[in-house]
């Protein structure tokens, strides 16, 4: 009896922490780098290769639906391969400052830095500023909607902040 309730009080005072992890491993639903850094290398191999599979078929359907090309076709246009890509994404991590940035928003800034469009210096900071104005609602956010056609704001996007549109 005695140590079924120090397991109950243990589940009771330790339950919401462990609950906790899992959320701090996710930025606005996606996976920061606070996940990246606690899987292994294989995982984020597998990691980087479905969020890619992802991105080419999103970059599919809109040529079909749009005729357009879309950034995302763009962004993973690089001779690196995974293993370089997670090297990429791990050294941004090493920084504190940067573990709440989604992994995908990495991503892309890590490409467009090793294909000399950005520095290091100029896009994790603005990114960052973007993701505290996203949090503090500075920016009104809207998502597109592909059921009624409805477009996003692209305005309010971390892709805009990675490659800034033309003025």
């Amino acid at each position: 009896m005695y140590k079924l309730s120090i397991i109950g009080l243990l589940s009771i005072c330790c339950g919401p922490l462990l609950g906790q992890k899992a959320d701090m491993e996710q930025t606005r639903g996606l996976r920061n780098g606070r996940f990246w850094n606690s899987i292994g290398e294989s995982t984020r191999l597998s990691f980087l290769n479905g969020m890619a599979d992802g991105w080419e078929m999103e970059h599919r359907a809109e040529i079909q639906e749009h005729s357009s090309l879309t950034i995302l076709g763009k962004a993973w246009v690089s001779d690196l391969t995974y293993g370089e890509m997670s090297k990429m994404v791990t050294k941004t991590y090493q920084q504190p400052e940067n573990l709440t940035l989604p992994i995908g928003w990495v991503a892309l800034a890590s490409l467009a830095i090793q294909r000399g469009e950005t520095t290091q210096d100029t896009v994790f900071p603005a990114l960052r500023k973007f993701l505290a104005d996203l949090e503090s609602g500075k920016l009104p956010i809207k998502f597109g909607d592909r059921n009624t056609n409805e477009p996003a704001n692209p305005d309010f996007s971390p892709i805009n902040v990675i490659w800034p549109p033309p003025k």
